[in-house]
């Protein structure tokens, strides 16, 4: 009888020994079984899990039984009368080697971009990313978008750090420091914070009004803004601890907004920002006699770079430190070296 060869397609699989009481060799583990795992990990449900992956409750349960056949042991629990699922032992342990394989699966698909144009992500806070690096940004696509592609996705400073240790960006901005172990938190600008007030004259884009005492201000009239520490410590300390504010407006577009039907009221807010409602006309710009600290930005970067994309920050960081000495020679905002 003649031998028969038969072609078996190759699947992505993990060569962890991730098995259980010491099995060794291929654990056979796909991709979507580790998004499986996260899925049900985020929604604790198995329907709302197979909703969000696009694929039916059957398949999925039967998917994650597979896994948990794999790996021979257990990775959620239900209890009786109750819907959610929890994590048993071995599943708490077992986040951390899927983090691991979902790093290196999104390394492994960026292997073929190594020697042509790249994908370069970055995480930043809005009010950054929307008034401050437009400029920024825009130039970069125009002289290098066959080199690098950027991925911009706005974020709250608390995210970026799990995001950026995660491998999810290359490069964040915050304006609120943290301690993460594989992240490296390093101060890039201060930009000082000043007052908008609405105005039938309103200042041109660069100029300012008189300065104002924080003592003229009504705290009941206040647009708030930023509710930084640092900002807040000010407040209470001119106004009082128990002085509400008109309405609060944590993001700086709802603030920009606000501002170009707003007849009275006051909001302090960081240089860039002033300036992009200050083009809008219908407000003036003054400075305040005893301000609050200035806004510090803060550049994140991971402590081991992606392999293959050292030559991406270079080249971001060219265009940066470039933009911020413009910005700074403007008066615009404080380059911390």
């Amino acid at each position: 009888n003649r031998k028969r060869w038969h072609i078996i397609p190759f699947r992505f699989a993990s060569w962890y020994n991730i098995g259980a009481h010491g099995r060794k060799g291929c654990c056979r583990v796909t991709q979507q079984d580790i998004e499986i795992f996260f899925a049900v990990l985020e929604k604790r449900n198995l329907s709302k899990a197979a909703s969000a992956l696009f694929m039916s409750q059957s398949t999925l349960s039967h998917r994650l039984g597979m896994l948990e056949k794999e790996l021979n042991a257990q990775l959620f629990t239900r209890h009786r009368g109750h819907r959610t699922l929890e994590l048993t032992p071995y599943g708490n342990d077992f986040v951390r080697i899927a983090e691991q394989w979902m790093a290196l699966w999104t390394e492994t698909q960026a292997l073929h971009t190594v020697h042509s144009s790249q994908t370069f992500y970055i995480g930043s806070v809005a009010s950054l990313i929307q008034h401050l690096f437009p400029g920024l940004l825009r130039e970069i696509f125009q002289k290098e978008q066959n080199r690098i592609h950027l991925m911009v996705k706005t974020m709250q400073s608390a995210a970026l750090y799990p995001a950026l240790e995660n491998r999810e960006i290359d490069l964040g901005f915050s304006v609120l420091p943290s301690i993460y172990s594989n992240v490296v938190n390093k101060p890039l600008l201060n930009e000082e914070n000043v007052l908008l007030v609405p105005s039938s004259e309103p200042t041109s884009p660069g100029s300012f009004g008189p300065d104002v005492h924080p003592n003229e201000l009504d705290p009941s009239k206040e647009v708030l803004f930023q509710y930084h520490r640092d900002y807040m410590h000010w407040r209470n300390y001119w106004f009082g601890y128990f002085t509400d504010p008109a309405i609060g407006l944590g993001d700086a577009l709802l603030v920009e907004n606000f501002f170009s039907t707003l007849d009275e009221g006051w909001c302090v807010v960081p240089m860039s920002l002033a300036l992009a409602i200050q083009r809008q006309g219908r407000v003036s710009v003054r400075r305040l006699t005893n301000p609050p600290p200035p806004r510090t930005c803060y550049m994140l970067t991971h402590r081991i770079p992606r392999a293959g994309y050292e030559d991406c920050m270079d080249m971001f960081m060219q265009y940066l430190v470039r933009f911020l000495k413009e910005q700074e020679g403007k008066g615009l905002l404080e380059v911390l070296r």
